[in-house]
């Protein structure tokens, strides 16, 4: 995970920071985790929350021992990205046989690296990088599709 460092909220029209992007990128893949395995039927639906994220439905679970393995495996990942180590994560939804039935896959390719010499660029706003609003617009779509695939996939 990026290190912890005071910061002023996010200004959605200021491009975001290495380390804000990253953190951002983690609660949309946090979010995402939950409502995948709401929307696929994983577990019962009674184990799940209705929220509002990004001005879209989301779901969390309540199960605090899930919660806890969704929260260290998508911190195990923001340690990576900080690396700059990670490409993609992809969520597989298996069968009770164990075979593979669907794949989620998150790219992160597009994250831009900084030398590990320039740390202090990490706190820097970059100006290659979308907005706080802009990047919200792009988790929204993705969640509102993610409902959706419920009524598409049964």
């Amino acid at each position: 995970m990026p290190p912890k460092k005071p910061q002023a909220p996010l200004k959605k029209s200021r491009p975001l920071t290495y380390y804000q992007m990253i953190i951002e990128m983690l609660k949309f893949l946090e979010v995402s985790i939950h409502t995948i395995l709401f929307v696929r039927r994983v577990y019962p639906s009674e184990l799940f929350a209705r929220r509002k994220k990004y001005d879209a439905p989301v779901y969390q679970s309540r199960h605090p021992d899930l919660n806890k393995y969704i929260s260290d495996a998508v911190k195990a990942v923001g340690d990576e990205l900080t690396r700059g180590s990670v490409e993609r994560v992809v969520i597989v939804i298996r069968d009770k046989d164990g075979v593979a039935m669907e794949r989620f896959m998150f790219n992160f390719s597009g994250i831009p690296s900084i030398p590990q010499d320039a740390e202090w660029q990490k706190w820097q706003s970059i100006e290659t990088v979308m907005t706080a609003a802009t990047l919200a617009q792009y988790f929204r779509s993705f969640l509102i599709r993610l409902e959706l695939i419920e009524d598409q996939l049964g």
